[in-house]
């Protein structure tokens, strides 16, 4: 099924349950991320989410008040979320959260949907 309003997937309850089932699919899934947030600026051990070192503005445009990737974290962070990787998104949601803070100036709305990207209904096995 796609989405109405982007040419997205959107996961059905048994990819849901294919994720909850496999730490393969998770593992895949953690590749990615690992990708996604050094292009970002931040790295991963384990659950652990940090920066890379001191961020500007300049050289990674999401920490200012409107850029395309932080509708991306926050759909990055709902993905983990429905994927079974309730610890890894909380990971993120805060990692995000404190390096905005600490480096940039982010729209507060965007704060907002990173707080809300991990509510998810719950996945009945």
């Amino acid at each position: 099924m796609m989405s109405r309003y982007h040419p997205s997937p959107i996961l059905t309850k048994q990819d849901r349950l294919d994720f909850a089932h496999s730490d393969l699919l998770k593992q895949h899934q953690q590749k990615s991320l690992d990708v996604m947030l050094d292009f970002w600026g931040m790295v991963r051990d384990g659950l652990n989410i940090v920066e890379k070192g001191i961020l500007t503005k300049k050289e990674y445009t999401w920490l200012k008040p409107h850029d395309h990737n932080q509708l991306r974290m926050t759909r990055t962070i709902h993905s983990l979320a429905l994927c079974d990787q309730p610890e890894l998104a909380l990971s993120l949601q805060q990692a995000l959260l404190v390096i905005a803070d600490k480096y940039g100036n982010v729209n507060p709305k965007i704060f907002d949907y990173w707080l809300n990207a991990t509510l998810v209904p719950s996945l009945d096995r």
